[in-house]
């Protein structure tokens, strides 16, 4: 068992890569990322409720590149957050001012 709460509060989008499925979950504040036979098995989530870094809130929308960089619509803070191929933050775009909570992204 992998210890991911699979139980999504608002699936928002869905993206894939050659090797995982990333599924956007807007209520809890979280990007899901399944891997294995037919992306079946959650592996881990990436970001949690909150402003900080890595942090998300109502992830909208995400898109990942063929790096494996995953970018998501931080919706609720108004910014694009960006995270490398093993989910670990990297870094923001946009943010209060410059985005108005933005609702997709694309590679």
């Amino acid at each position: 068992s992998s210890g991911i709460n699979a139980e999504y509060g608002g699936p928002t989008s869905v993206t894939c890569d050659e090797r995982n499925m990333y599924v956007c979950d807007s209520v809890n504040c979280r990007v899901v990322v399944y891997g294995g036979l037919e992306c079946q098995r959650p592996l881990y989530s990436i970001g949690r409720k909150g402003k900080g870094p890595g942090d998300l809130d109502r992830p909208s929308c995400c898109a990942v590149d063929d790096r494996g960089t995953l970018y998501v619509a931080d919706s609720f803070n108004d910014r694009i957050s960006i995270f490398n191929v093993s989910g670990d933050w990297m870094f923001n775009v946009g943010g209060r001012g410059v985005l108005n909570k933005p609702r997709g992204v694309a590679c």
